[in-house]
């Protein structure tokens, strides 16, 4: 059904291309030479030594990788299930609105207007696009109206920051990115 996900084969292609991809190395070095966040370089030659990309000789705290096929191979086709979480291609299901409309009493975050179930909008508050967390914390009711206005780029001068939260206004707001993602902190009254 799936093939290897983008990211798995962008890490795989970064990690081939590197400059002297095949001289023993610590993490550090591959990092700064592929340009892979250090994070996933262990995470990435594990999971591609699995599925036969490369093969990772480990010795004394280096690494050395061995690529056994072309780097222009096609990569073998996997199924989700093969893949690890963090190289899997997963869409969430959508948020609930009838449950956002709930949590926060049937009020825009951004408006403050009251919002009808029917025309309910949940949206992230800082976009998944722009690193945000897919998580409740990062999830508002919306109102059709903001839905439309609303400048979804965070460096944007005219980008939407919440005015009420869980029914309650927003003193202030901070984002959080401890956990790897954009988190709303708030201040409420």
């Amino acid at each position: 059904m799936s093939a290897v996900s983008p990211k798995a084969i962008g890490f795989f292609e970064k990690l081939a291309t590197a400059r002297n991809a095949t001289v023993p190395k610590n993490t550090q070095q591959h990092t700064q030479d592929a340009r892979v966040p250090p994070k996933y370089v262990d995470r990435a030659v594990e999971f591609l030594a699995q599925v036969g990309l490369l093969k990772a000789e480990r010795r004394d705290g280096l690494i050395k990788l061995v690529f056994p096929r072309p780097v222009t191979s096609p990569p073998p086709v996997l199924t989700p299930d093969q893949l690890p979480p963090w190289a899997r291609e997963e869409t969430p299901p959508p948020p609930d609105p009838a449950r956002f409309h709930h949590l926060d009493a049937g009020i825009c975050a951004w408006c403050s207007c009251a919002v009808a179930l029917e025309e309910a909008h949940v949206d992230h508050i800082w976009p998944l696009d722009e690193q945000g967390a897919d998580a409740d914390d990062n999830l508002a009711l919306q109102c059709p109206a903001c839905a439309d206005r609303w400048i979804h780029t965070p460096d944007h001068p005219d980008f939407g920051r919440p005015v009420r939260f869980r029914g309650r206004a927003v003193m202030s707001v901070d984002f959080d990115r401890s956990g790897g993602a954009y988190v709303p902190r708030f201040t409420l009254e």
